[in-house]
């Protein structure tokens, strides 16, 4: 991704918009084939005979190096902190559990080894997800729920990977560079920022529906979730919501549609940026750059 944005603007955007993304999955687990819709060898390989094609959006995370200076990584399916954090530095030692690994890990950070994480959380609500206008929250809903609604955009991509000289200005991203190149910036949304400042379990942004509930791959937004720190009977009842799947209902959780975050860390800390380590100091600004990439997929 860095390679592709070092390039001329014209260029790169004529990239991105013209060069599905394939994945075939190997190994013991990948949350990208899973989460875009591509989770075995056979679902790759019928995507491509099919040129199944659909946009994805992309989280693009910035921190600060010692020098002063700042450098990016990209997400596509979500960026953690917390026992995420926990998790991209110890998940290389105990490779060995598989894909069972990850669940391992959320249960010794969560409940018997926990690591103290504490953060100011900043965040910019979406403006494009429905509010109920008897209680003013957010009326979310599953990618099953909207899927029809964003069917046009596959259409759109699907067109732009045709191999033709027709149109080529039709055949570029035309998104706000902005968003790639400086995230979550305080004065793009001025005057829109919510935050609070709280001791976490875990805290991030999510754009694969078996971590968020009602994440969808081309929605424009980031599906804010997080959990604070509770005592111990608390914790526990989070443990057995989880595996219940009924968490979303604990009083510790929030879940929001965001545009934009900023974690930063009172205690400092690295984040998980689509499972690899992403070293701080912080604060770590996160935006979503709505259907960045094209990807094939099933869904």
């Amino acid at each position: 991704m860095n390679g592709v944005f070092s390039r001329e603007e014209s260029v790169w955007r004529t990239l991105v918009a013209t060069t599905p993304v394939s994945l075939i999955c190997a190994g013991t687990d990948n949350a990208f084939g899973k989460g875009v819709g591509t989770p075995s060898h056979a679902s790759s390989v019928y995507c491509i005979i099919k040129r199944k094609i659909r946009p994805l959006d992309v989280m693009t995370c910035q921190a600060s190096n010692e020098d002063g200076s700042t450098r990016l990584e990209f997400a596509c399916t979500g960026v953690s902190y917390g026992i995420g954090s926990d998790i991209a530095v110890e998940s290389e030692a105990t490779r060995w559990l598989g894909v069972h690994r990850y669940l391992y890990l959320k249960i010794k950070r969560g409940l018997f080894a926990p690591h103290k994480h504490e953060a100011k959380i900043s965040y910019v609500l979406s403006d494009n997800t429905p509010i109920d206008p008897e209680t003013g929250e957010q009326v979310l809903r599953t990618y099953y729920e909207i899927m029809d609604d964003t069917a046009q955009d596959q259409h759109n991509v699907e067109r732009c990977s045709i191999y033709d000289d027709s149109d080529p200005d039709a055949k570029q991203w035309k998104g706000d560079a902005d968003s790639i190149f400086h995230p979550a910036s305080e004065d793009k949304y001025a005057g829109q920022w919510q935050s609070f400042t709280s001791e976490l379990t875990s805290a991030g942004g999510s754009n694969v529906y078996f971590e968020t509930k009602y994440a969808h791959p081309s929605d424009g937004n980031l599906d804010l979730i997080y959990s604070r720190k509770g005592n111990v009977m608390q914790t526990a009842e989070i443990a057995v919501r989880y595996l219940s799947n009924t968490f979303l209902k604990s009083e510790l959780v929030g879940y929001y549609k965001v545009k934009a975050m900023v974690i930063e860390p009172i205690v400092e800390d690295v984040l998980n940026v689509d499972g690899e380590v992403f070293a701080g100091p912080g604060p770590f600004r996160i935006e979503v750059v709505p259907q960045l990439l094209c990807v094939l997929s099933e869904k």
